[in-house]
């Protein structure tokens, strides 16, 4: 008759039982190991910490550069309106037209396809 056995422990750590052979076979390894993990679940959390400041910090950049974004969009069509006006003024009402058509054709064909990208896949590595 054959009987085996088999144990299985998950975790940084080894089985309890085990862990304290350790010491029987090198005093204070027990210790050592104990240190060993506490150590690489504080450098774990100090990479996830950094690595989530990283994150935020993309996001505030990807918004300002959004925002400054609409600003110059704003800002041409505004110019471009003014522009407008001046060559309607000014007897040019076909000049007038296509310069404010076109920028507004522009505006609205940037702003409905904004929506469309597809995001970048990044690398989770």
């Amino acid at each position: 008759m054959v009987v085996a056995q088999m144990t299985q422990h998950l975790g940084p750590l080894p089985h309890p039982d085990i862990f304290a052979q350790y010491n029987q076979i090198v005093p204070g390894a027990a210790e050592r190991i104990l240190a060993m993990a506490e150590a690489n679940a504080e450098h774990t959390r100090t990479l996830e910490r950094e690595a989530l400041s990283a994150q935020i910090h993309d996001n505030l950049q990807n918004h300002q550069e959004k925002r400054a974004g609409q600003w110059m969009a704003f800002s041409l069509v505004i110019l471009a309106f003014v522009v407008a006006m001046f060559a309607l003024k000014s007897g040019y009402p076909i000049a007038a037209g296509i310069i404010f058509g076109t920028t507004i054709v522009a505006i609205l064909s940037a702003f409905l396809l904004s929506g469309t990208r597809k995001p970048t896949a990044k690398n989770d590595e």
